[in-house]
């Protein structure tokens, strides 16, 4: 008997080779995953652009004595992101995702920290944790030999202004204007003592678990406001870990004392922390 030649597959042949070489494309796609190679690729990106910044950071302050200045958005004065650096970079990097951004900090000029956002988990040569830099939004960077990445620190709620506190006439001794740093303790001020167009010296003692940076105050006397004074650090203590200040200033008392009298102040610390009491003499 004669056998007839096979000329193709059967259709279950062919649906066992389907269904073999898709299981063999499935295997490939997740052992490559090409969104985490993507994202390796964009994160070896930062780091080479962490590193090539720092290197034009070093070599700007050998030829000027000083780092670069950050601007108000954190970028390096002169040098924005994506553009050139004459001498230094012929293209300032910037990061490979739309949306996302290096940060530079320089306030002085001494030091400077640079910062990245990567995705996942960060070099641990570079990584600084969840919460650093600006807005604590940066999980890694680089910074200069004399200073180290900073961890962001929320500025606290600043606490509201109170009411006017009424006060009878005569010498301001006004202690305490919240529960919360900076504090106003104590206010000095003796408006009655002097005629119109006198001096009288306003002092402020005021605390803070961070160092005071401003003290200014105005007074509004018979509906005319003052210019407003800053006030002059004459003295400042570290005691259990509170900034314990007093300011002062010299200021002309202008106006007759038979009206109400305000005096308006605010404290700000180096956290951002503020304080905005007003004192009432009726």
């Amino acid at each position: 008997m004669r056998l007839k030649n096979r000329l193709g597959f059967t259709l279950i042949e062919v649906l066992v080779v389907v269904g073999i070489l898709g299981i063999l494309i499935t295997l490939v796609i997740v052992a490559v995953n090409p969104a985490r190679q993507l994202q390796q690729t964009r994160n070896t990106q930062r780091a080479s652009d962490l590193k090539a910044v720092q290197t034009a950071l070093e070599a700007y302050r050998v030829a000027n004595n000083i780092y670069p200045l950050s601007t108000v958005d954190n970028q390096i004065t002169g040098a924005p992101w994506g553009e050139d650096w004459p001498g230094y970079l012929s293209n300032v990097p910037q990061d490979p995702t739309d949306g996302h951004t290096y940060s530079y900090v320089s306030t002085d000029g001494t030091n400077y920290q640079l910062y990245a956002d990567f995705e996942g988990t960060p070099p641990e040569s570079l990584a600084c944790g969840a919460g650093c830099g600006p807005n604590g939004t940066f999980d890694a960077g680089v910074s200069s030999g004399n200073s180290s990445l900073q961890t962001f620190t929320p500025a606290p709620t600043p606490t509201p202004s109170p009411t006017p506190i009424p006060l009878p006439a005569g010498k301001v001794s006004y202690f305490g204007s919240s529960s919360s740093y900076p504090r106003v303790i104590q206010v000095d001020f003796d408006p009655l003592d002097v005629s119109n167009g006198g001096q009288q010296i306003l002092t402020i003692k005021a605390w803070s678990d961070f160092p005071i940076t401003a003290v200014s105050a105005y007074y509004i006397l018979d509906g005319t406001t003052s210019e407003v004074y800053q006030l002059d650090q004459t003295s400042a203590a570290l005691n259990n870990g509170v900034y314990k200040d007093v300011w002062a200033k010299t200021i002309t008392v202008n106006g007759t004392h038979n009206t109400n009298y305000e005096l308006h102040m605010t404290v700000t610390d180096s956290n951002g922390g503020t304080v905005s009491p007003v004192i009432q003499i009726k």
